[in-house]
C-alpha cells in the first residue's frame, strides 16, 4: 500500500494534468476552430484556474484520506474518512471538470443558430 503523501502527490499531478488538458481544449481549441472568440472566454479564465487547481487539491486530499483510512482502527473512523474523502473528491471533480462544462455550454450556444441544431432538435 502506498503512503498517503505519495498518493496525494501522484493524485494531484494526475488531476492537474486532466484539468490542464480540458482547459487547453476550452481556451485554446474553441477560439482556433472559430466556435467563439478569445475575448468571450477571457472572463472565465481566472475562475477556471481557481476551480481547476482548487478542485485538484480537494480531489487529491480525498485520495490521501482514502489511503490513510487503513490506519484508523475504529470502523466509525474509517467510515467517516471514506465519506469525507468521497465528498472532497466529488467537489474536486466538479472543479476539475469546469472547463468541460464551459466548453459544452459555449459549443451548444454556438450550435444553437445552425441548421444542424434546428434539424436535430426541431
Amino acid at each position: 500500500m502506498k503512503e498517503p503523501a505519495a498518493v496525494f502527490r501522484d493524485s494531484l499531478l494526475i488531476y492537474c494534468f486532466i484539468w490542464a488538458v480540458l482547459a487547453v481544449g476550452c481556451f485554446q481549441v474553441l477560439p482556433r476552430i472559430e466556435v467563439t472568440t478569445t475575448a468571450d472566454l477571457e472572463p472565465w479564465l481566472v475562475p477556471s484556474y481557481l476551480t481547476g487547481l482548487g478542485g485538484s487539491l480537494l480531489a487529491a486530499l480525498g485520495s490521501m484520506l482514502t489511503a490513510s483510512a487503513g490506519d484508523v482502527r475504529s470502523p466509525e473512523g474509517k467510515n467517516y474518512r471514506h465519506r469525507l474523502a468521497w465528498g472532497l473528491g466529488a467537489v474536486g471533480f466538479i472543479g476539475i471538470l469546469f472547463p468541460l462544462g464551459l466548453t459544452g455550454f459555449v459549443f451548444l450556444n454556438a450550435a444553437r443558430d445552425t441548421d444542424w441544431f434546428r434539424g436535430l432538435f426541431g
